[in-house]
């Protein structure tokens, strides 16, 4: 039965960056060929809780989901202009000194596997 949940938490962690990728790509198109990507601050960071362009006023993701277990997905690499990401989830699990993002995949914050990033 564990293993079932961590699955589905997994399944839930790409759909949600699935949906967050798509909300970016669809702000890209509509609000002047950038990502809202906040990096003041530096990255690694929260990802935004919402997704809305200003001109032309528009709600693109009202509400980022979060992670499964109620952490926020993370901006691990955003570039300061706006041309680029790469979000990930939280980290979930370590075993032996390496820090997995998937509960049953070895997607770690080496390889990012797991993770989305810009398409433009």
């Amino acid at each position: 039965m564990g293993q079932r949940k961590k699955k589905a938490r997994d399944a839930k962690r790409k759909a949600d960056l699935q949906a967050i990728q798509n909300s970016l790509e669809q702000y890209y198109s509509i609000c002047g060929f950038v990502y809202p990507i906040d990096t003041t601050g530096g990255v690694p960071k929260d990802m935004a809780t919402s997704v809305s362009c200003a001109d032309p006023a528009q709600d693109i993701m009202t509400q980022v989901p979060m992670d499964p277990l109620g952490d926020a997905y993370q901006i691990i690499a955003a570039d300061a202009n706006g041309t680029s990401y790469q979000i990930c989830p939280p980290v979930v699990r370590t075993e032996a000194s390496v820090s997995y993002r998937l509960e049953t995949e070895d997607c770690t914050t080496v390889n990012n596997t797991c993770c989305v990033q810009n398409s433009q």
